[in-house]
């Protein structure tokens, strides 16, 4: 499992992304987190996979934990794609041909496998980075977005991919779209003016977006629920973890 504890953060103090949050993510669960655009669904995923540390509280993984799907950031610029897997293979413990291999196969990067990374186009780097994380053996995944990218020819094979790996995983999506989430979450939050609820179902919470949140990107004068819908008692267990898990 995840466990954030009085986790805020914010760009600006007077308009934080995330207020004072606990939670519990199961780490059996698929969580889609629903929120709208600038709500902070990027933030919250960097904090959750412990890219990106809260300016307050904390968060504890107590198992491994992905980057966000497609994000993975600490590639040495100058050195060569194969140079890179070859230490991200070492910082994660795997083989590194098993894992260069699957990254070509995958990603069908042999043609630019001795490219430095800089050098690589933006079409190039999602069939690098899509496969490096399905690569990597996590227990439970981030997304941000799309699991299969942006890229049309590549797209449909990465969501296979991605399937394959959450068998028996965890995840936590965050979307704006309740059509994606339907098709690979069993559970449901929403991200609201830096509030964070997870309710009983994924069918309640697409419910509570659809009528009180999302309305809200498309007319941003509509009116606006003071607060969220409050969860019912089981997924208050979820949201509000006891103080004994954190000793």
């Amino acid at each position: 499992m995840i466990l954030l504890k009085n986790v805020t953060h914010f760009v600006k103090v007077t308009r934080p992304i995330l207020h004072d949050v606990s939670a519990v993510l199961p780490g059996d669960k698929r969580i889609a987190v629903f929120g709208n655009r600038e709500s902070g669904k990027t933030t919250m995923a960097k904090i959750i996979s412990g890219a990106l540390p809260p300016k307050m509280g904390m968060v504890i993984q107590k198992l491994r934990v992905s980057y966000p799907v497609g994000a993975y950031s600490d590639f040495s610029q100058k050195a060569s794609v194969a140079h890179n897997l070859a230490d991200i293979a070492r910082s994660y413990g795997v083989n590194a041909r098993a894992l260069t291999e699957f990254v070509v196969e995958a990603g069908d990067a042999q043609m630019f496998l001795h490219r430095p990374i800089a050098k690589l186009t933006s079409t190039e780097k999602t069939r690098l980075f899509f496969p490096l994380v399905y690569a990597l053996p996590f227990d439970f995944y981030v997304l941000d977005g799309q699991p299969g990218g942006a890229v049309q020819a590549y797209k449909e094979r990465f969501e296979a991919l991605f399937q394959a790996r959450i068998k028996n995983k965890g995840m936590i999506m965050f979307t704006n779209k309740p059509k994606q989430a339907l098709k690979y979450c069993d559970t449901g939050a929403i991200l609201h003016n830096g509030r964070f609820v997870i309710y009983k179902s994924l069918k309640e919470a697409v419910q509570i977006y659809e009528r009180h949140i999302q309305p809200l990107e498309v007319d941003p004068d509509a009116s606006a629920p003071k607060a969220l819908p409050a969860p019912t008692r089981q997924a208050e267990m979820l949201t509000a973890p006891k103080e004994g898990i954190y000793l």
